[in-house]
């Protein structure tokens, strides 16, 4: 009878310790993928909108979105030039950014040398800015928001803080306003998307609105902007299965990803949140692959 209990406690220990094992190289397989694999394994998302008020003049108009670079956390100017000329090959009109060009400052990341990859970029209708929090303290404080708008603007970049600029193609005309970052900064949708920059006979312009943080879209909804391009969140950088992102920061817990609808029909304003490209606090990605976003506009019924 001992003989018998002592075979049947070996025979749990063994599998006890073979599930332990098991567990342990799932554990370690997935940590290798987050680190190594998937933050690298760039997603290119293609998204078409249809827009009444679009003017038929940017009808087919594509815009490529990138945001949440975050040089200096594990990403540095290699993957940076990889990720442009992959970026050009979209020929995009119009090119935008939406914040966090660096994580911490590094010596790796000569100034010089990322304003020679941004300025690479191809953009015939533009290449347009706002900042993201971390642009505004950087590691230990050695970044600040005027080094970060210098490099881009710079590269040729219109880096927009609470303005608008309008945008002509032909006859028609479009206007894309930026907000600064809700979290250091001092957003103002007022000076934003007010009036002043209105069409002709002061009629209002298909608006485009850049805006680091997703939820700045429940003040912006209020302000007639027809879509609003944020990043911020990295997606959650790290998801889990039926769960779902496992950390958000602050105003990135309602629009975590993707697109999404604030307001009635008649006046819905669309919001998309990109994913990011960078990671912060620890460099890994887990079901939540980088993002670039490749977006085309028409005119057309409804907004879809």
């Amino acid at each position: 009878m001992n003989d018998e209990v002592s075979i049947s406690r070996r025979s749990f220990l063994k599998k006890a310790l073979a599930f332990c094992l098991g567990m342990a190289a799932t554990a370690a397989a997935a940590g290798v993928y987050a680190g190594w694999g998937e933050r690298f394994w760039v997603q290119l998302k293609r998204v078409a909108l249809a827009f009444p008020s679009l003017p038929q003049e940017f009808h087919g108009m594509r815009i490529v979105q990138l945001s949440d670079i975050h040089l200096g956390h594990h990403l540095y100017n290699r993957h940076l030039e990889e990720l442009i000329d992959r970026v050009n090959r979209l020929e995009a009109d119009l090119f935008v950014f939406t914040g966090d060009l660096y994580d911490s400052r590094s010596d790796h990341e000569k100034q010089e040398e990322v304003v020679r990859l941004l300025g690479n970029i191809r953009a015939p209708l533009g290449k347009w800015a706002v900042l993201g929090n971390h642009d505004y303290w950087g590691y230990r404080r050695m970044m600040s928001a005027a080094t970060v708008t210098s490099i881009l603007q710079q590269a040729g970049f219109q880096v927009l803080v609470n303005e608008s600029r309008l945008v002509t193609r032909g006859q028609a005309l479009i206007r894309i306003a930026g907000v600064d970052d809700m979290v250091h900064g001092e957003p103002d949708a007022v000076r934003a998307l007010g009036p002043q920059a209105g069409g002709a006979n002061g009629a209002r312009p298909f608006t485009l609105l850049l805006a680091h943080e997703p939820e700045f879209a429940d003040i912006a909804a209020g302000y007639g902007a027809d879509l609003q391009l944020s990043g911020h969140t990295h997606g959650g950088q790290v998801r889990l299965p039926f769960a779902g992102a496992v950390f958000l920061p602050e105003y990135g817990a309602k629009y975590v990803q993707g697109l999404h609808r604030i307001g009635p029909d008649d006046k819905q304003l669309l919001v998309y949140t990109n994913r990011g490209i960078g990671t912060t606090i620890l460099p890994v990605r887990f079901l939540c692959r980088p993002e670039a976003t490749l977006f085309t506009l028409r005119r057309g019924p409804g907004r879809s």
